[in-house]
């Protein structure tokens, strides 16, 4: 009599799941069995001078300590040993509209761009300001009528920031320019003893102190009014009172030849 069923799937799935289903094991270093013999003795001369897994992580960790350190909480001065001090840090301080913007633009145009950057500490409130409340980042950075409207505000916001680190936007100001890369830092915004203090307490000798001075007459002629909480606040009078500068300049005219040429030799 002829066969009537000659293959069943009956009991195939219990004997399948007896020992479990696994997944195919996969090893960290995959077998070159079969692989091209060309891609091998390629992959072998490619491996030659790789590091080992110990020599990797201590590379590793010698790069970590060349980069630059970031002020911890308790501590008041940032690593210097392993970062790029740059050769001169010129600190310019004045009152508004006295020309400090005017003066550290061009010095910069005449130092050039690839050896020297214009640090500005108000920078990283109003990038902060510029964000929350859409306006032009700029114009905000500007010397013109722009930032008038809202310096008030974002002085207020900076003192709060301050009171508890003093140091927070002198940090913030070098890394959004990406100073560590240029030899001469052109700092223009200097308000505070502390600011100076900072530099001078992290950078030492390098720093140099510009006051630029500009009569009330001339001011007004640029555009300045006093603004009560602005003019008579702690942003425009700390330094008012300090003596010790390195260079003491008066920008009455438009010709700033002069003032550009006793900076000059300040770097030099």
């Amino acid at each position: 009599m002829a066969k009537s069923k000659n293959h069943t799937n009956h009991n195939q799935n219990r004997k399948a799941h007896r020992n479990g289903i696994k997944k195919p094991k996969r090893y960290r270093h995959e077998s070159t069995l079969g692989m091209d013999l060309k891609f091998l003795r390629n992959q072998r001369f490619a491996k030659k001078h790789n590091l080992k897994p110990k020599q990797q992580l201590k590379r590793a960790e010698k790069r970590k300590s060349h980069q630059l350190c970031v002020r911890t909480n308790d501590c008041c001065a940032i690593n210097l040993e392993e970062t790029c001090k740059p050769r001169v840090i010129l600190l310019f301080s004045g009152k508004r509209k006295s020309g400090k913007d005017h003066i550290t633009n061009i010095l910069q145009e005449r130092l050039g761009s690839e050896s020297s950057v214009v640090i500005k500490l108000s920078g990283p409130i109003k990038s902060h300001w510029a964000k929350s409340l859409g306006l032009d980042i700029d114009q905000l950075l500007g010397d013109g009528e722009y930032k008038e409207n809202y310096r008030y505000e974002m002085a207020k916001w900076g003192e709060n920031i301050r009171k508890k680190d003093n140091g927070y936007f002198c940090r913030a100001a070098i890394d959004m320019c990406n100073a560590y890369s240029k030899s001469i830092w052109i700092v223009s915004d200097v308000r505070r003893k502390t600011d100076v203090e900072w530099f001078i307490q992290n950078f030492g000798e390098t720093c140099k102190t510009i006051r630029i001075i500009s009569d009330d007459v001339i001011r007004k002629k640029r555009g300045w009014i006093f603004v009560p909480g602005i003019d008579d606040s702690e942003t425009e009078c700390d330094l008012d009172n300090t003596n010790k500068w390195d260079l003491k300049v008066t920008n009455n005219d438009e010709n700033i030849e002069g003032i550009l040429q006793q900076i000059l030799k300040l770097i030099n």
